[in-house]
């Protein structure tokens, strides 16, 4: 029997902050899933869900920080990819990280800084551990290793956007904060 990989993605979609419960509830179920396949699922799953615990737990002591407040109040998904030669986790969500955050404004857009700056660095710690290496990347991460002294950068704000990528444009690296 031969068995073909080719890969496997999966979609974890937070509509509120998760908190320790949440991923305990998770934890509490490892053991249902016999399958390999199916505890393939589970860990992906779990991966995703570890991410935006992560990310919440990040927010609320930036929040704290930078006196606002935030709640969560569009979708937010995490996905991880296992592929044959290639593993990664990235998001689709809004700029806003789907929070609402309410203070004065330039606490807010401090706030909303530092949960961007930072977000990189939990895709990065999650996905160490999961792997067990650190030779995985993340969006700055990336950024950073593509971009070599003496390279030119092209940055402009545009629509409360801050992008920034590499002049040469041999294949995109950018970066955009709002």
């Amino acid at each position: 029997m031969i068995i073909v990989f080719k890969g496997l993605k999966s979609y974890t979609i937070a509509y509120s902050n998760i908190t320790s419960n949440d991923l305990s509830h998770l934890v509490s179920k490892k053991d249902i899933f016999s399958s390999v396949a199916m505890k393939t699922a589970y860990g992906t799953l779990s991966t995703g869900l570890l991410v935006i615990y992560e990310h919440d737990c990040v927010a609320d002591q930036v929040a704290k920080e930078f006196n606002v407040g935030c709640s969560r109040n569009t979708p937010f998904m995490v996905y991880m990819i296992n592929e044959m030669n290639n593993s990664y986790i990235t998001v689709d969500m809004d700029h806003r990280m789907g929070m609402n955050v309410a203070g004065e404004s330039k606490n807010v857009y401090s706030f909303r800084m530092a949960c961007s700056f930072s977000f990189s660095s939990v895709e990065q710690l999650i996905g160490t551990n999961v792997w067990n290496t650190s030779s995985i990347s993340s969006v700055n991460l990336g950024i950073l290793e593509n971009i070599t002294p003496g390279d030119s950068l092209v940055s402009y704000y545009n629509n409360g956007y801050l992008v920034v990528y590499k002049a040469e444009r041999e294949f995109f690296t950018g970066y955009f904060l709002r």
